[in-house]
């Protein structure tokens, strides 16, 4: 059984978040209303609030109101298909921008991407 130390479980993930840094073409003009809507995933759940004891409705009003988009868009850009492509991408270029941030956060998206 081989157990890694701290150290190599940081720098394995340090290696895979340069890689992904290297591989997406992120020109910075900010997230996209589904980028937006992954983040505010993340950070709804790192607080207890998820889809089962709340409803998206209620999400679409908050997020709105924080990015100006239209409440109706950022409700229907709330339904995620994990197992997409494109969303798996959203969540790679969230990761290389919230990695030094949100550490916990970022190792959950990694969990799911590789899911």
């Amino acid at each position: 059984m081989n157990i890694k130390t701290k150290e190599e479980i940081i720098e394995s993930q340090s290696q895979k978040i340069e890689y992904l840094n290297k591989d997406i073409d992120f020109k910075n003009k900010g997230f996209t209303i589904p980028q937006q809507n992954l983040f505010y995933y993340y950070i709804f759940n790192e607080l207890g609030v998820n889809f089962q004891n709340s409803k998206k409705k209620d999400w679409a009003k908050v997020i709105s109101a924080i990015n100006g988009k239209n409440e109706e868009y950022v409700r229907k850009a709330l339904s995620f298909n994990f197992d997409d492509e494109v969303t798996k991408k959203d969540m790679r270029i969230l990761v290389t921008t919230i990695d030094n941030l949100f550490p916990s956060i970022t190792q959950k998206i990694l969990n799911d991407i590789e899911v």
